[in-house]
This record gives structure tokens, C-alpha cells and sequence, in this order.
């Protein structure tokens, strides 16, 4: 099992992608972004992996195959979806397989934080 942190690479995504290195203490970090998410999860899970996904939006054009996979992963390892970016017209979030973090209102480092608070260092508040 390795933990597989796929993170947008504008600051938000790369301060995400270190709050949950810092909480698992090991794991690869690769950087995506929308239009490219789908064709790196393909590149990059494996069966049994934690797959972490920080602040890329859902891309409306590749909806249908990233659920596709997200379920695969949800199934055969574990998925995490962390975001803050506006749902994709006419999909609930909330129907994603996985654990699933999703708020509209504050960035997703923020929403990463909480989410992973029990397993860092009480210094990184």
C-alpha cells in the first residue's frame, strides 16, 4: 500500500499536499490539475493504494470517467477527495465514493487541515 497524494500545483494544492505528507509521514506527491486529472490517476494508482486528491476541480468534459476510476479506487484502496471548487452542473459531490471533504467557502488547505488534525503535530496548527 502506498499513499499517493495528487494535489492542484497552485499554492493552495502544494500547501494541501504538505498537510497530508505531514499526516501520513510518507507518500508520493505528484501535481495535476483539472483537464489533466483523470490521465494521472490512470498513471499513478495502484490496487490497494491510498489516493489523496487536494484542490482539483471535477472537470465536467472527464466526469464520467473520473468517477469511474474514483469508484475503482474507493473499492480496491481508498480514496480521499478534498475541495473547495464548485460542483460540476447537475452532480452532487456527496454521491463520490470515498471519504469526501467538500466546502465552498474556505481553501482546501484549510479543509485539510481539519481533516487530518488528529495526525499532525499539534506545532502545525
Amino acid at each position: 500500500m502506498t499513499i499517493r497524494i495528487i494535489a492542484h500545483g497552485d499554492s493552495d494544492g502544494v500547501c494541501s499536499a504538505a498537510i497530508a505528507l505531514a499526516a501520513f509521514k510518507e507518500g508520493e506527491v505528484f501535481f495535476s490539475h483539472p483537464a489533466g486529472l483523470l490521465e494521472d490517476l490512470h498513471e499513478v494508482y495502484r490496487s490497494g493504494d491510498i489516493v489523496i486528491v487536494l484542490d482539483i476541480a471535477l472537470s465536467q468534459p472527464h466526469l464520467e470517467k473520473i468517477l469511474e476510476t474514483f469508484e475503482k479506487i474507493a473499492r480496491t484502496g481508498k480514496l480521499i477527495y478534498i475541495d473547495h471548487h464548485p460542483e460540476p452542473i447537475g452532480f452532487n459531490i456527496r454521491d463520490l465514493n470515498g471519504e469526501i471533504v467538500h466546502d465552498t467557502s474556505c481553501s482546501t488547505s484549510e479543509l485539510s487541515y481539519f481533516f487530518f488534525k488528529n495526525r499532525l503535530n499539534h506545532d502545525m496548527s
